[in-house]
């Protein structure tokens, strides 16, 4: 990949207008342009899911009777206590 493409794809992403960037590029950058967002959305999607997994695992882990603080009967005195 030419090393301009990340700075060609900030440029595009942070333009108010990203059509005039992409109007200046060459066949072939526009080519590598559409690579490197490629790469870039697949990375982010990734990154996303891992961290959707931890939350995940994170919840699980709450629910689990040694961890999960609630209010339980209280036998000793018939009412309510907090464990």
């Amino acid at each position: 990949m030419p090393g301009h493409i990340e700075s060609m794809f900030d440029e595009c992403e942070y333009a108010s207008d990203p059509s005039s960037v992409l109007r200046r590029a060459s066949r072939a950058e526009a080519g590598w342009l559409a690579r490197f967002a490629r790469g870039r959305v697949e990375g982010e999607h990734e990154t996303t899911e891992k961290g959707f997994e931890r939350d995940l695992q994170v919840r699980q882990l709450l629910r689990t009777p040694s961890i999960r603080l609630g209010i339980h009967p209280d036998v000793d005195t018939g009412g309510m206590s907090t464990a």
